[in-house]
């Protein structure tokens, strides 16, 4: 890409309004690259995205969520029973629970973006 720019500023004027046909057609030629480079990323990225139920698979959940996901919602679900009361140590514990489980799925889709885009910058430079 660095090497298109190098390019297009050594053959290009930077007078405003400049209408040299030839300067133009090299600009149009450049922003089609860009915009095919883009999307060849978006495709790259997007592809490696799977729906299920109409969110994102987080890869990493069984690993990492799963077991304090089951806890938050066993803990949940107890405190749903003892009739939803917030002056308890159930909802405390709740609370806290649900934060754990808040944590681990911001840290898991961290890994996960972090992955792709490690994948991404790799198969650019290959």
């Amino acid at each position: 890409m660095q090497k298109s720019w190098d390019v297009l500023n050594d053959n290009l004027c930077f007078e405003h309004g400049c209408m040299n046909e030839c300067h133009i057609r090299a600009l149009t030629e450049e922003y089609e690259n860009c915009i095919s480079f883009f999307e060849c990323i978006e495709e790259s990225v997007s592809g490696n995205k799977t729906k299920c139920n109409s969110r994102n698979y987080v890869p990493g959940w069984n690993d990492k969520v799963k077991l304090v996901y089951d806890k938050n919602e066993a803990s949940y679900k107890l405190w749903i029973s003892c009739w939803k009361v917030k002056d308890s140590n159930l909802y405390e514990k709740m609370c806290s629970d649900r934060k754990i489980f808040k944590s681990q799925l911001k840290l898991c889709r961290k890994e996960c973006e972090q992955q792709c885009f490690e994948a991404l910058v790799k198969d650019q430079l290959i």
